[in-house]
């Protein structure tokens, strides 16, 4: 701009600068004045020119250089799609209810009678992936039990039941679990071993898949066949102690599932399985759905 102004300068004296147009009396006397008012305003209009012409490239030149560091080459762009397409194919495909397509149907309910639990061989299925070999014989598995967040509810009367839980699983059939709890109040009426829809047996839910003990009477927590006993009360001391429950497959549970294989699907993954103790007031407040009142993930016990 200084150097255009310089130029307007030496053509004439721009600190002078009036309307370009001279009378037509000035302009016709040919005096240099007369010359150089008019020259001024198109030197002037020239430099205007100029400048904005410069300004105008700039703005285009600024813009191009932004849009090509936004925009990834058509290259680039091709370069990627092989990965993006990979890592959609890994994406599980989940449904509705936000479970994994494949994963187990949740339990079906109770019926007006008590609750009949009434699983399917596919909500018990046994692990889908390549089995471990189990060898014929017994497993012991330990279970550390105490109110699941599940379990809790306002005015619980067995909030603060806990305990330990001693089993033997044998290949051969034979199935027993015993107990020491302490802290609960309301009436025992069902002991079972379940197995876990999802992520594990500390914070899942699913159907029983053994019974120990529990009522046979109208009301309670029905399980599709006859309890073999009922479980042991609480004591005057507080506890209840269930010794030597043997267990037994609940057929609707297991169906086309022998002991052998139930065995040795819970020694392959045992933190899929939880033992579950049932009380009256927990029945009342949570049925047709029984729930329980403290449970625990089964664990390999050490020989």
């Amino acid at each position: 701009f200084n150097a255009l102004r310089g130029l307007t300068r030496h053509a004439c004296d721009i600190d002078t600068l009036v309307w370009p147009f001279p009378s037509r009396k000035n302009a016709s006397d040919g005096s240099a004045e007369g010359g150089c008012r008019y020259r001024r305003p198109v030197v002037c209009a020239a430099a205007v020119a100029i400048l904005a012409a410069l300004a105008i490239s700039a703005g285009f030149l600024a813009h191009s250089l932004k849009g090509s560091k936004a925009e990834p080459s058509e290259q680039a762009v091709e370069e990627r799609a092989p990965e993006d397409e990979a890592s959609t194919t890994a994406m599980p495909s989940v449904d509705f209810t936000g479970r994994h397509t494949g994963d187990p149907p949740v339990m079906a309910g109770c019926d007006g009678s008590g609750c009949t639990t009434t699983g399917s061989a596919e909500t018990a299925a046994l692990t889908t992936s390549t089995p471990m070999a189990v060898a014929e014989g017994c497993y012991g598995f330990t279970s550390r039990m105490a109110e699941n967040p599940l379990q809790a509810y306002h005015g619980s009367p067995d909030k603060d039941a806990h305990g330990t839980a001693t089993c033997d699983f044998c290949t051969n059939g034979t199935l027993s679990c015993s107990a020491v709890l302490k802290k609960g109040r309301s009436e025992l009426i069902a002991f079972h071993l379940h197995i876990a829809e999802g992520s594990s047996g500390s914070a899942a839910e699913g159907p029983p898949i053994i019974a120990f003990c529990g009522k046979n009477r109208r009301g309670s927590i029905e399980v599709g066949m006859a309890y073999t006993r009922e479980c042991e009360g609480w004591g005057a001391d507080g506890i209840a102690r269930i010794e030597g429950a043997p267990g037994v497959l609940v057929p609707a549970s297991n169906d086309g599932t022998s002991v052998s294989e139930r065995v040795a699907d819970i020694v392959r993954r045992p933190e899929m399985y939880y033992l579950n103790l049932h009380s009256f007031a927990s029945w009342q407040h949570f049925a047709p759905t029984p729930v329980g009142i403290c449970r625990g993930p089964l664990e390999r016990r050490r020989s």
